[in-house]
C-alpha cells in the first residue's frame, strides 16, 4: 500500500500574488474588472502581505510538528460522503494527503462548531486552533490569488466573471475574520473604491 503524499503547507500562487501586489501602481488594463481589481488589491495590500505573513509562521509551526499528520480526505463535504447499506462512506480521495487533522475540519467547523469536541472524543486527539487558522487562511488567500490572477489578465465581461468579481470582494473585505492582520489593516467596506462600472 503506498502512503500518501504529506501535505507540505505551500500556498497556492503565491508568488503570483505577491508580484500582483507588486504591480498595482501600474493600470491593469485587462478587462472590465482589471482596474476595479488593482484598486481593491492595493487598498488591502498591506492586509494581505500580513495574513501571508501569518499564515508562513502558522506552516512553519505545522511543519515543526509531524507527529500530528493523519491520513486526511482534504473536501469532506457532504458531496463526497454516500450513505450505503453498509453505512456511510466518504468517496473521491483525488487531494488525500498526511496533515493535521484540521485540514479536514476547518471547513467543518465553521457551520457547526461541536464537530471538533465530537473528533476529540472519537479519536483523543486535541484539536489545534493554530491549525484551524491554517487551514481557513490557506483557503481565503487561494482564492484572492485565484481571482487576482484571472483580473490581472485578458478577461472576458461574463456571469463567471461577475461573480468572481463579487467572491473577491468578499474575501478582501472581512477585518473581523482576520484578527492577525491587525484590526486597522483592512479596510471598512463602505469606503471601498474601485467598484466595477455599470453595464
Amino acid at each position: 500500500m503506498v502512503a500518501p503524499p504529506r501535505c507540505d503547507f505551500g500556498l497556492p500562487k503565491a508568488d503570483g500574488l505577491r508580484a500582483a501586489i507588486g504591480s498595482t501602481g501600474e493600470p491593469w488594463r485587462t478587462g472590465r474588472y482589471g482596474e476595479p481589481a488593482r484598486a481593491l488589491l492595493a487598498r488591502h495590500a498591506a492586509g494581505v502581505t500580513a495574513l501571508m505573513t501569518a499564515y508562513g509562521k502558522l506552516a512553519d509551526d505545522a511543519r515543526s510538528r509531524p507527529e500530528r499528520s493523519v491520513v486526511t480526505h482534504g473536501e469532506p463535504d457532504p458531496r463526497n460522503v454516500l450513505k450505503t447499506p453498509a453505512g456511510f462512506v466518504i468517496v473521491d480521495w483525488d487531494f488525500v494527503q498526511l496533515a493535521p487533522p484540521e485540514r479536514d475540519l476547518w471547513d467543518l467547523a465553521e457551520t457547526d462548531r461541536s464537530v471538533l469536541a465530537a473528533y476529540t472524543e472519537a479519536t483523543g486527539i486535541t484539536i489545534d486552533s493554530g491549525a484551524l487558522d491554517l487551514f481557513r487562511m490557506r483557503y481565503d488567500l487561494s482564492e484572492i490569488a485565484e481571482y487576482i490572477e484571472l483580473f490581472r489578465g485578458a478577461h472576458d465581461d461574463t456571469e463567471d466573471t461577475a461573480e468572481s468579481w463579487k467572491n473577491l470582494e468578499y474575501y478582501l473585505r472581512p477585518p473581523e475574520r482576520w484578527p492577525q492582520a491587525g484590526p486597522d489593516t483592512f479596510a471598512a467596506a463602505d469606503s471601498m473604491p474601485g467598484d466595477p462600472p455599470s453595464p
